[in-house]
């Protein structure tokens, strides 16, 4: 896990599962950042694309504990995805050499 995230994929109550970065636990909410919903593609392949279009993903958001039924870690997989989409920093999957 990196370093200060608290990554977890939300099942929430109407079936909707999305992945976010818990930045603190409260009473009745989560305070998450960068939400992403898990949504499939015409072919079935799963993507994770920003749970609201108009919102800015530097600010947190409030999660309500009463609309989320499951709470779980992400896959390595799901993980690696979701930090490349809500990084700023691009880094290569595997090292290559270039030649000239």
């Amino acid at each position: 896990m990196t370093s200060n995230k608290e990554i977890q994929v939300f099942i929430l109550t109407n079936g909707n599962e999305m992945i976010a970065d818990i930045q603190d636990h409260h009473d009745d909410h989560y305070t998450i950042m960068k939400p992403a919903s898990v949504v499939p593609d015409q072919t079935g392949k799963m993507n994770l694309v920003p749970s609201s279009l108009t919102f800015d993903m530097e600010k947190s958001v409030r999660l309500n504990k009463s609309s989320v039924a499951m709470i779980m870690e992400p896959n390595s997989s799901v993980r690696e995805t979701y930090n490349k989409i809500t990084s700023k920093i691009i880094t290569p999957s595997k090292p290559a050499i270039l030649k000239g």
